[in-house]
């Protein structure tokens, strides 16, 4: 599965089902590769990388590419925005903040609006 996230300019690419044993990586659009990981990339910008961890249910690391920093996070559901923020569902939906890791609560017209509802 090939991925963009159009705003930090990264691809990123998973080789669950293609490969044994395969690595994830992250490309720049010149085609460099600029982080490998053995762990399923859930999503990934410029400065941090959300894995999806398979060993419990809700489960994922945060990586801070420049700190080399990860730290775990439960989440029934993660969705890269931008400018660092995720979406974060966790019986509701919240902006989670990737470098200060705080949380704040997200306004239902948008849930709505981004159909995070359906």
């Amino acid at each position: 599965k090939i991925s963009f996230n159009v705003n930090d300019s990264v691809i990123y690419c998973c080789t669950a089902g293609s490969r044994f044993n395969g690595m994830d990586d992250i490309y720049n659009y010149k085609g460099e590769k600029i982080h490998t990981s053995n762990k399923h990339i859930h999503c990934a910008g410029k400065n941090f990388v959300v894995y999806k961890l398979f060993q419990s249910e809700n489960s994922y690391a945060i990586l801070d590419v420049k700190e080399k920093k990860e730290r775990d996070i439960k989440a029934e559901y993660i969705y890269y925005l931008k400018n660092d923020q995720i979406a974060l569902l966790d019986g509701d939906w919240y902006f989670y903040d990737l470098k200060t890791a705080k949380r704040s609560p997200m306004d239902k017209k948008l849930i709505k609006y981004l159909k995070f509802d359906e």
